[in-house]
């Protein structure tokens, strides 16, 4: 009697660590799913906010029938660009906000 409790006890943390090892391995799959596509969205908005900044710079410096302006003018709007992300990502609520997002990231329900 005493081995039959403890083979169905020994069968019952087997089957508890399969389970938890393919849940482990389903909610891995999942967060790479979703960061796959992610990073391929980053890399391509990448090229093309680098290759239309050149290419507005380019058509300022026609413009301004300048070789440097349009380079800084675009320079300069991301250096501005850049003061307000900076401002905007000290404040608590943009904090709050941001913690927020990633907490119910990881606790979302699963389908």
């Amino acid at each position: 009697m005493f081995s039959a409790i403890k083979n169905k006890t020994r069968a019952f943390a087997e089957a508890k660590i399969k389970l938890i090892t393919i849940e482990v391995k389903e909610k891995a799959a999942r967060i790479i799913a979703t960061i796959i596509p992610i990073i391929v969205i980053v890399v391509l908005g990448f090229f093309f906010l680098v290759l239309g900044s050149v290419t507005l710079s380019l058509y300022l410096n026609e413009v301004l029938d300048s070789i440097w302006q349009g380079f800084g003018i675009v320079t300069t709007f991301y250096l501005l660009l850049l003061i307000i992300v900076l401002i905007v990502s000290r404040t608590e609520s943009f904090k709050k906000m941001m913690v927020n997002k990633l907490i119910n990231g990881m606790i979302e329900p699963e389908n």
